[in-house]
């Protein structure tokens, strides 16, 4: 597995510590499937050897459809962060400093990663053409500033690499 960059950025939200937790995990669930694989490989064989159709059929349609679940439940949000924390690794940042207009307490899903959208004002507080929507990554918590604070947003895309309160 090729290693994920960590983009050395001041104030940085993510870390390689980051990318170690990631990769442990992503294995802890590789394990995981692995064993629930050959346990059902083994029971499946089972049944094909004994000839009982209604096993085979009945075997078959539970290991298919909890694989699906497991996937869509354990394996996709593990893949779907890698490459997230991929993305923000490669390619390029941009700086911007303004006001945060607006911090959603809700979290959203964006592109498999659950988020907090926050709204950052870089001009005039009454043009609305001013602001510029980010997202902060969820499993850091909360954002660590609050509507009103000035904040200097290092960014890749609409993401949040790295931040600072500004004075």
């Amino acid at each position: 597995m090729r290693a994920i960059p960590i983009r050395d950025v001041p104030d940085p939200v993510y870390t390689p510590a980051d990318a170690q937790m990631l990769a442990a995990q992503l294995r802890a669930r590789w394990i995981a499937a692995s064993a629930y694989l050959g346990v059902s490989v083994a029971c499946l064989t089972v049944t094909l050897i004994a000839r009982v159709q209604w096993a085979t059929m009945v075997v078959s349609a539970l290991a298919g459809g909890l694989a699906i679940f497991l996937w869509g439940m354990k394996v996709t949000p593990v893949l779907c962060y890698r490459r997230h924390l991929r993305d923000i690794g490669e390619g390029l940042s941009r700086s911007a400093v303004g006001r945060a207009a607006r911090i959603d307490e809700d979290v959203s899903l964006r592109d498999g990663i659950e988020c907090y959208a926050i709204i950052i004002n870089i001009g005039d507080p009454k043009n609305p053409e001013d602001e510029r929507l980010y997202y902060w990554d969820a499993q850091k918590g909360a954002p660590p500033f609050s509507t009103g604070d000035k904040v200097e947003i290092t960014s890749h895309g609409n993401d949040i690499i790295g931040f600072r309160v500004a004075n």
